[in-house]
């Protein structure tokens, strides 16, 4: 009875330390491609596709994390449908089609963005550990006025936290001096657990990387001079939201077998 105890003890152990974690999280990247970007788009992409060749794990025993990709300038273009990443080729997959994309020019239409995010989630539960990631060098400007514009981006990302989604935080590229107007815009724009976006509930702006905290319990702005700097802090983001790999006890498959051995040795000793 007691080796029979100890197994199981051992056997919950291996599961604890494997499993306990584990969930499926949804990752959601929104990125501008309009037209003010330039080729710095493309660089901020391949950034992107980095960050999450090395940083999202595969079949690590604990979380499952999903990957989508909408980019946007007047309109909106869902790149990397929903996909879950069970397999290094899924991963593989997802890092070639978002180091592929490139500058379309354009306007800023944040609505349609948050609009094709909402589509590609059509009939499908968003989990229970999930964000959207927004990078962005403007303001909405599309559709119609700029106040419209807001409206319609408040509107649909309302839309957006409603289906489930845990936040939404943003990483605001400027280089025009004063960027105050445009991070309060997105201050507004966001939102964390239990938060609608509005102006009352203003995100925390950082204005460096060593203040990023985990934005799936805690989002937050991030303001940046140029995208050289959102390339530096892309990384770091995603490496807060990534559940890092408990590693097993070093010797408790050893103990396993060796329990196991010993426990059936007994009982071949009882039924001689």
């Amino acid at each position: 009875m007691r080796i029979r105890n100890l197994l199981a003890a051992a056997s919950v152990a291996v599961m604890s330390a494997t499993s306990s974690f584990a969930a499926v999280v949804d990752l959601a990247f929104i990125m501008d491609r309009s037209g003010s970007t330039g080729s710095d788009f493309a660089n901020a992409m391949d950034a992107l596709s980095l960050s999450l060749a090395n940083n999202i794990p595969v079949n690590n025993g604990q979380d499952t994390y999903t990957i989508t990709v909408v980019t946007f300038a007047d309109d909106a273009t869902t790149v990397v449908n929903r996909t879950v990443i069970d397999s290094q080729a899924a991963l593989d997959g997802v890092v070639a089609t978002v180091a592929a994309q490139q500058n379309s020019g354009g306007l800023t239409n944040y609505a349609a963005a948050f609009n094709a995010l909402n589509t590609a989630y059509a009939g499908i539960q968003v989990s229970a550990k999930s964000m959207i990631n927004m990078m962005t060098d403007g303001q909405p400007n599309e559709p119609g006025s700029n106040a419209n514009a807001l409206i319609a981006a408040k509107a649909s990302a309302t839309i957006l936290q409603g289906a489930g989604w845990n936040s939404l935080s943003f990483e605001s590229v400027c280089d025009s001096g004063d960027c105050t107007s445009q991070n309060n815009l997105l201050a507004g724009l966001g939102f964390g657990p239990g938060d609608t976006p509005n102006d009352a509930n203003l995100l925390p702006i950082y204005t460096s990387g060593n203040q990023i905290t985990d934005p799936l319990t805690t989002p937050f702005v991030l303001d940046l001079p140029s995208f050289a700097a959102y390339n530096a802090v892309i990384d770091q983001k995603i490496q807060r939201v990534v559940t890092p790999q408990v590693p097993l006890p070093a010797g408790l498959p050893l103990m396993l077998v060796g329990l196991g051995a010993f426990g059936l040795a007994k009982r071949r000793k009882q039924a001689a």
